[in-house]
């Protein structure tokens, strides 16, 4: 997955994804990583379990692993916030994200979210990071990728099971 296209492309190899509950307790990390891109081998996903009923803070973690030296690619994104964003797509009867970050124009950018459980059962999570889109777009601002267009950086999905 690239992330710039005016510097020489990033790739996010890793992405890791750590919800800590607000009431206390230990930290869930779901992690993507695929070192070898679309290589012969598939990416290793790590899901986890969460408690029903509970709030979370959530936090995003983009990562190059394929270089010499490991290089965290958060420094893109947060240089021009404005043309990125991160995309939560969820069944909302188990789970609802909001993001709790903005870009410098105030709009959502989905570093930093909030997560809250509803009833138990296994979902998947979908997490997408669009830049170049048209965060005025309908629903956008709400968290809604289906206007947003943009160039599509990275997806994953993540198995989440809810107790």
């Amino acid at each position: 997955t690239e992330v710039s296209d005016s510097r020489p492309p990033e790739y996010i190899s890793t992405v890791e994804y750590t919800l800590s509950p607000m009431e206390g307790g230990p930290s869930v990390v779901l992690t993507f990583s695929d070192l070898d891109g679309i290589e012969c081998n598939d990416p290793i996903i790590t899901g986890g379990t969460l408690q029903a009923n509970q709030t979370y803070t959530g936090s995003l973690l983009l990562i190059d692993d394929t270089k010499a030296f490991p290089e965290v690619v958060m420094e893109e994104i947060t240089g021009d916030d404005d043309q990125y964003q991160f995309f939560f797509e969820v069944d909302t009867t188990y789970l609802q994200v909001s993001c709790n970050d903005e870009d410098k124009n105030g709009d959502p950018l989905g570093l930093e979210t909030i997560l809250t459980t509803g009833n138990p059962g296994a979902i998947q999570l979908k997490i997408t990071l669009l830049k170049y889109l048209n965060k005025s777009a309908e629903g956008v601002a709400e968290g809604d990728i289906t206007y947003a267009t943009g160039d599509e950086r990275s997806e994953v999905i993540f198995p989440i099971q809810i107790e």
